[in-house]
C-alpha cells in the first residue's frame, strides 16, 4: 500500500472522528437554552462543516485508489450530516444519520483497503 493511500485513509478516519465529536457538540440532547449551550451548539455546527470538507478531501484523494463508489461512501456521512445540520439545525437528525453512515463508511474503507 502506497503512502498516499495510508494518508488518505487516516484523513478519512480522522474526519469521521471529528464529525462524531462535532455532531455530539452540535446536538445537545437536553438543552435549557442558556447562552453557553447555544454557543456550544453553534460551534459544533461550524465544526460539522469542517469535518465535511475533510471527508470530501479524503474521498477525493482515495477515489483513484479504492474506486469511485467507495469514495462516495467515505464522503457520504459528512455531506449528509452537514446538510441535515444546516437544514434542520436544532434536531438530532444529523447525529442519527451519523450513527448509520459513519460506521458503514469506516467499515467499507477498511474492507476495501484490506482487499487491495
Amino acid at each position: 500500500m502506497d503512502p498516499l493511500t495510508v494518508i488518505g485513509a487516516l484523513l478519512a478516519l480522522g474526519g469521521l472522528a471529528l464529525l462524531a465529536y462535532s455532531l455530539w457538540k452540535a446536538n445537545a440532547l437536553v438543552s435549557f437554552g442558556t447562552s453557553e449551550e447555544v454557543r456550544s451548539e453553534r460551534e459544533g455546527q461550524r465544526i460539522v462543516y469542517v469535518a465535511c470538507v475533510v471527508l470530501v478531501v479524503a474521498a477525493a484523494s482515495l477515489a483513484g485508489r479504492i474506486g469511485g463508489l467507495y469514495a462516495v461512501a467515505v464522503a457520504a456521512p459528512g455531506v449528509v450530516c452537514a446538510l441535515l445540520v444546516a437544514l434542520i439545525p436544532q434536531s438530532a437528525y444529523g447525529l442519527l444519520a451519523f450513527v448509520v453512515l459513519g460506521p458503514a463508511a469506516a467499515l467499507m474503507l477498511v474492507i476495501r483497503l484490506s482487499s487491495s
